[in-house]
């Protein structure tokens, strides 16, 4: 079928069209978001209107044309809607709505009421639009409103809400946003009247026939009530549904989710513990054997431990070994015996450090020796590469000091070394 709305467009002259009636609105409200492409305005008594005709029925839905203009620049493209011509039809839900007579009353009202205006789009209310209503308006929208930038409005009297439609050549796509302006607009103002007027003259001259007609309606509401209210259930039953599986789904991901954590907190626990694990090993492969160092009691530790006595000539050096000191009764009973088990510890000596004795070292010139007295903390090896500068000296060290075993000496106790070389 050909588009009928472009019929319509061919009468009005390119004059007329450059005659455009709405100016600039000034006092405009945004709804939603508004896009890149056309920008939608429409006049609030459309508005009004349109919504009116949906409320008056709830068992039927209502069709209107809308009316209006197209202002164009090279950056942007708006149209404006601010007439509404009603549809006087019983077909409203089929897809044969406009007929060859609809079209010619349609005609008549616009010349009549809008002679400035030209067919910007058509509008669709009732209760509840379904996938099905809206494969049904795309359809009349290509055969009826195929033009471009066409308009489908829409209001679902059930949900209170409005939405704007355009035809983008694959399907109908619904529009973000759009825009409210108010003016005085005395034609949509003198079509509203009229037609109220029309129907309040029709109720006093043909008071039987409305009454007829009314119980008509009545019946039919009555008999359109089960089926409306079938359909209702139906898609409370589909939104409960749906609602019911979109919370499933998000309870079992959820826990989906938790589980998987929690198998990989799992993981990381028993990755943390073979690393502790494996440190503890490490630590105990590497410690030190322990050596158990036995002096049997303080009387022998003061006979093996002797201090020299250093007396220096331009000469010779002799060395001459100054007296035990034997340990007390009460020492000896308190301490009878001591376990060094740490190697290269520095034992505190339980009573004074006798000065022990040595022999004379005749390969070593008494001149480059020195006196040192051993600190908490020291070890000989430590002593030798600090005081020495080498670690090598440690077993001419040991032989100056008759010292056995290198890992036992003591606090206070006064060894002799090699002076550091220069």
């Amino acid at each position: 079928m050909a588009d009928r709305s472009d019929h319509y467009d061919n009468l009005i002259t390119v004059s007329e069209k450059a005659n455009l009636k709405v100016k600039t609105p000034k006092n405009v409200r945004q709804i939603g978001k508004i896009g890149d492409g056309l920008k939608i305005y429409i006049e609030d008594y459309v508005k009004t209107y349109t919504k009116q005709l949906a409320e008056g029925d709830y068992t039927n839905h209502c069709i209107a044309v809308l009316v209006g203009e197209y202002r164009n620049t090279d950056q942007e493209r708006n149209v404006f809607l601010y007439g509404a011509i009603k549809v006087e039809t019983e077909e409203v839900e089929s897809q044969n709505i406009f007929t060859e007579e609809v079209w010619t009353i349609i005609y008549e009202k616009i010349k009549e009421y809008f002679p400035e205006a030209e067919i910007v789009g058509w509008y669709y209310g009732g209760t509840g639009l379904e996938n099905e209503d809206l494969q049904r308006l795309e359809q009349i929208q290509i055969n009826n409103f195929a033009g471009r930038d066409k308009v489908l409005f829409t209001y679902d009297a059930l949900e209170k809400e409005h939405n704007f439609y355009l035809f983008d050549g694959v399907s109908m796509v619904l529009q973000s946003g759009y825009y409210i302006y108010y003016e005085k607009n005395e034609e949509m103002q003198n079509y509203m009247v009229d037609h109220k007027r029309i129907r309040r003259e029709e109720e006093q001259v043909n008071d039987h026939a409305t009454r007829a007609v009314k119980t008509i309606l009545t019946d039919k509401k009555t008999a359109a009530t089960p089926e409306r209210d079938q359909k209702q259930m139906l898609r409370l039953g589909y939104a409960a549904g749906t609602l019911m599986l979109v919370v499933a789904l998000i309870v079992g991901v959820t826990m989906f989710n938790n589980n998987r954590r929690m198998k990989d907190l799992e993981g990381d626990l028993q990755v943390m513990k073979n690393n502790i694990f494996e440190k503890e090993l490490e630590a105990k492969e590497t410690e030190p054997k322990e050596e158990s160092k036995v002096v049997s009691s303080i009387s022998d530790q003061n006979k093996v431990q002797t201090q020299i006595t250093k007396q220096p000539t331009k000469e010779n050096i002799v060395l001459t070994p100054t007296p035990v000191l034997e340990p007390t009764k009460a020492v000896t009973e308190a301490e009878p015996t001591k376990v060094i088990s740490e190697p290269t510890k520095v034992v505190p000596s339980p009573t004074t450090v006798p000065e022990p004795t040595t022999q004379p070292v005749s390969n070593i010139d008494p001149s480059t020796l020195t006196e040192y007295t051993v600190k908490a903390g020291d070890t000989l090896a430590s002593i030798c590469i600090q005081e020495c500068g080498s670690y090598g000296v440690i077993t001419t060290v040991k032989d100056l000091n008759q010292i056995k075993n290198e890992d036992v000496i003591y606090v206070g106790q006064v060894i002799l070394l090699p002076k550091k070389s220069d």
